[in-house]
């Protein structure tokens, strides 16, 4: 199986092609990138050579930095430990209250600048606390005189629970706080580690937000990749209302090609969207739209 992804680097016409295939039993994963014409193949399991230098390595780096998240309300609300030196918040939101614990001793002004974020998205959100709290883990060691057996040994671990503290008084403990709060503190604090991945991919970003809610995350989230010009961020959504607060030539849509193949477009490229676009916000138009008139436009001159 492979997957291939043809975009510009600067002004350069680039390619990264991840490619996955069966030995003997186990997975082999690899990777390549060609920058202007030079391929470069490396494993991804193993270093980047030493010769990756100038632009190809500035290309393999970014393709590296990438973080998906598909948040899961329950995790984010979960106490956690870690043994880690520095803990980072899991693809589905495990590990975010070690992770704040960790942000607060590192960087207090930045968990401060993430709850003063918090606070634009969640006006309700007055303050923060980590608790401290024991957290029991079973794991499984070698014995010593087993010839290679495990046993089970049940630990416990000093660990962090996440409490909301309200405008109106009194705290929540984040397991009870409502998950389009939890979603956006989540994804905050992952902007808010340093050093910032390159490229953030946020599955279903409208999940439990108000309608006007979702227009402060973005001014949050543009607010940063402004502060950060490296940083991007791209959301997957099914609401309209989010859709609004973009430029229709910031949406992308995407439908299944007769053959199966995925077609994408801009929200912009539809033909009747100059006559329309000062009559309907963006994510009216979609809603009027659809995706069906990407199988129906020509391809792009050059592929």
């Amino acid at each position: 199986m492979i997957l291939a992804i043809d975009g510009l680097w600067g002004r350069t016409r680039s390619r990264v092609q991840v490619s996955v295939r069966r030995d003997r039993g186990n997975w082999v994963f690899s990777t390549s990138a060609t920058l202007g014409g030079n391929l470069v193949r490396f494993d991804v399991s193993k270093e980047t050579p030493a010769d990756m230098a100038g632009g190809r390595g500035k290309l393999l780096s970014s393709v590296r930095s990438a973080v998906l998240l598909r948040l899961d309300p329950g995790r984010l609300g979960e106490p956690s430990y870690s043994a880690d030196w520095m803990p980072r918040a899991e693809f589905d939101g495990a590990n975010l209250a070690v992770t704040l614990a960790e942000l607060a001793l590192a960087s207090p002004a930045g968990l401060q600048e993430l709850l003063t974020r918090l606070r634009a998205v969640v006006p309700a959100v007055d303050s923060m606390a980590l608790d401290r709290v024991p957290i029991d883990k079973t794991e499984y060691v070698a014995r010593e005189d087993s010839g290679g057996l495990y046993e089970q040994v049940h630990a416990t671990y000093e660990g962090y629970r996440v409490k909301l503290g309200l405008r109106r008084g009194g705290q929540i403990a984040a397991y009870a706080v409502g998950g389009g709060a939890l979603i956006a503190l989540g994804l905050l604090t992952v902007l808010s580690r340093r050093p910032l991945p390159r490229l953030v991919m946020v599955d279903e970003l409208e999940r439990g937000l108000h309608p006007k809610a979702l227009g402060e995350l973005v001014l949050q989230i543009r607010a940063l990749m402004e502060r950060f010009p490296d940083l991007q961020v791209i959301g997957t959504t099914h609401s309209p209302y989010l859709v609004d607060h973009f430029s229709a030539d910031e949406v992308r849509l995407t439908t299944m090609g007769d053959d199966g193949s995925v077609l994408v477009g801009k929200l912009n490229e539809h033909p009747d969207f100059e006559r329309w676009k000062d009559e309907m916000k963006p994510g009216e138009f979609w809603s009027t739209v659809g995706e069906d008139w990407l199988r129906e436009r020509k391809a792009p001159a050059g592929g």
